[in-house]
């Protein structure tokens, strides 16, 4: 036990020594240490903290790195979560695309070749991470090029709602004048209050029905099945931890006097 402890001991100083230390050469290794550092448990700071941080700002330095098709689903997945990725959203969609192929070598990488059994593989690679991806945050000509040769592995709910959205000829990022937003009860947090998402389409800042009333017995919102589709920002880090308590909506509507 003593021996396990002075190695436990030994991991922390080595890995506060790195981040403390070593900045130049993890700037020029960034995607090779955050790939490796994530296959130890101990090393948490290093690569989910530190690297994560610093490849949010150029995720480029990541896909297109020889490490980005053999990096674990548990880390991308902890990445894509990520609310700061300084990346266009039909981006992480393509290198998402990119990855589960490779996790499936029989896979085509054409996909027009793809057949049914193959879109279910996708499905079935992907399934986690899309709800963590803006759709609707994409232009017309990205989702036609990117998304829609692959929407028969969008849940059909999401599938439907991107098909009228962009059919309506809505190519314009979320508008800068929002009414409904998500603000954070925080607690004893420093941030209380602070606004953690505006909504892009007020009808369906509750959930995605038009004229649905707050109800909070309908726990699928906090499940994480609506994290982002209709919010400017994703405003929940992790599926499936989020509580009631920690989460308080509010809509202003213009006085028409």
């Amino acid at each position: 036990m003593a021996d396990e402890l002075a190695l436990l001991e030994l991991v922390k100083y080595m890995e506060e020594y790195i981040i403390t230390y070593e900045r130049d050469w993890i700037q020029e290794n960034l995607a090779k240490i955050f790939s490796t550092a994530s296959k130890y448990e101990k090393f948490t700071r290093l690569w989910k903290q530190f690297c994560g941080e610093l490849l949010a700002q150029r995720p480029n330095a990541l896909f297109t790195s020889s490490y980005f098709l053999s990096l674990k689903r548990s880390t991308l997945l902890t990445f894509i979560k990520r609310n700061d990725l300084n990346i266009d959203e039909s981006e992480i969609w393509k290198n998402l695309i990119k990855w589960a192929c490779e996790q499936t070598p029989k896979l085509c990488h054409e996909v027009e070749r793809l057949t049914q059994d193959d879109f279910k593989e996708l499905e079935s690679r992907l399934k986690d991470f899309i709800p963590f991806i803006r759709f609707f945050s994409i232009t017309k000509d990205q989702y036609i090029l990117g998304v829609l040769p692959y929407e028969n592995i969008l849940p059909d709910s999401l599938r439907n709602e991107l098909k009228k959205f962009f059919e309506s000829n809505e190519e314009k990022s979320p508008p800068k004048n929002f009414y409904a937003f998500i603000c954070s009860l925080g607690g004893g947090d420093k941030n209380f209050g602070i606004i953690l998402s505006r909504a892009k389409y007020n009808e369906m800042s509750i959930r995605n029905a038009p004229n649905l009333a707050i109800g909070f017995m309908d726990l699928g919102w906090f499940e994480g099945r609506y994290n982002h589709l209709y919010f400017e920002k994703r405003i929940m880090e992790s599926t499936y931890k989020e509580f009631i308590q920690d989460y308080e909506v509010f809509q202003v509507c213009k006085k028409i006097l």
